[in-house]
């Protein structure tokens, strides 16, 4: 098997700069990360490419070098310009096929590898002569075909159970609109604000900088990272009694509802079930339990409604929900026993999605064995 220094058989070189327009324009933000998927294809006219792009075809693979943990390697299927911040390499057709390198690039070896050589803090790029340096094993072009054949036949069984589990997630949507109506436009049930349902508290944060409050705790103390839509019944870090009663920190009983009021990304209005007993961070609204609503309908009511909740966010470079906006967002209510039976729907789906996962995720498993086996 020979193996060759990466930019010796795929130097960095432009494509044929595409002849009609409008053309496609590639910014990272359109790539997704770790397949390469392309979210949206924008086109543009000659005037609107600019000058910190590269031109590239269908003889290069992109690669980009900012921030390259997050993996966006593009095998491109027409020709267009992308960000100069994507590298069009050019294999060299004797010794490597595209697919192969691309599958190279998006391994964990390489990723891990271009990680250790990134530099800068806000803006972190991979260095290009670190990128031209690294060494590959290149078996004969019949091998690499057959290599990235496995990898892509396994590929595409594990995107047809992500579209499984997202056709699921539609169902339950679905299933709502069915019973009840759309959400916050139904006019079959009555609406009552959160907190004519449920008693809102938040919880409290022991300081930091006192390891008696933390070391060697025993109550389960929730983040609001850990809010992912979830039923929440391990969390990562744990208060001691001295952090809770010397603190604000209170105890939640389980069946309670919980929502991050703020956070990075996405995680502004993401709400858990809460499945234990626990105290959690301020930025978590607690929704307690009370008899006037099944907490399981009022917290799926939440998911779907996630979109309108994060919209009510208030605040400049960091909007964040307060305890009033939550206690006056209505909820459409039901009778009980519709409630209980919606409930029990999206149970069984989550018991089907619970058995994809997991088939899911063994795929997953043995994808990486094979890209460890093939890529070191």
């Amino acid at each position: 098997m020979a193996k060759y220094k990466l930019g010796d058989i795929a130097p960095i070189k432009q494509g044929v700069a595409p002849d009609e327009f409008p053309c496609w324009l590639l910014n990272l933000d359109m790539v997704e990360s770790n397949t390469g998927r392309i979210i949206e294809y924008l086109y543009v006219q000659r005037d609107e490419i600019g000058s910190s792009t590269v031109a590239f075809d269908t003889n290069n693979v992109l690669y980009s070098k900012l921030r390259p943990y997050l993996n966006k390697v593009v095998l491109p299927d027409r020709s267009g310009y992308a960000t100069s911040e994507m590298l069009p390499l050019m294999p060299d057709k004797a010794k490597i096929t595209r697919e192969y390198l691309t599958c190279f690039l998006r391994s964990s070896h390489f990723v891990g590898y271009i990680k250790e050589k990134t530099s800068g803090a806000k803006m972190p790029r991979a260095n290009t002569d670190d990128l031209k340096s690294v060494e590959i094993d290149c078996p004969s072009i019949e091998q690499q075909k057959a290599i990235v054949g496995v990898i892509e036949r396994l590929s595409h069984i594990i995107d047809l159970y992500q579209h499984q589990l997202h056709t699921l997630d539609q169902l339950v949507k679905a299933r709502f609109v069915e019973m009840f109506g759309e959400p916050h436009r139904s006019i079959i049930y009555p609406y009552l604000k959160v907190s004519e349902l449920t008693d809102v508290v938040s919880g409290g944060t022991p300081d930091r900088k006192n390891a008696d409050y933390w070391n060697e705790g025993t109550i389960p103390w929730v983040k609001t990272t850990e809010l992912q839509n979830n039923v929440i019944t391990v969390v990562e870090e744990r208060i001691t009694e001295k952090g809770l009663s010397e603190s604000s920190a209170k105890i939640i009983p389980a069946n309670t509802v919980l929502i991050a009021m703020y956070g990075q990304g996405k995680t502004r209005g993401m709400t858990g079930f809460l499945g234990i007993e626990a105290c959690t961070n301020q930025a978590c609204a607690c929704l307690l339990p009370t008899n006037d609503i099944n907490m399981q309908y009022l917290w799926h009511y939440l998911i779907l409604s996630y979109d309108e909740l994060r919209g009510l966010a208030q605040g400049g470079n960091q909007p964040n929900l307060n305890a009033g906006m939550i206690k006056d967002f209505p909820i459409l209510v039901p009778p009980t026993e519709m409630q209980k039976q919606f409930v029990y729907f999206v149970s069984q789906v989550d018991n089907s999605k619970l058995s994809i996962q997991a088939s899911l995720d063994q795929l997953e498993t043995l994808k990486q064995s094979l890209m460890q086996e093939y890529f070191g």
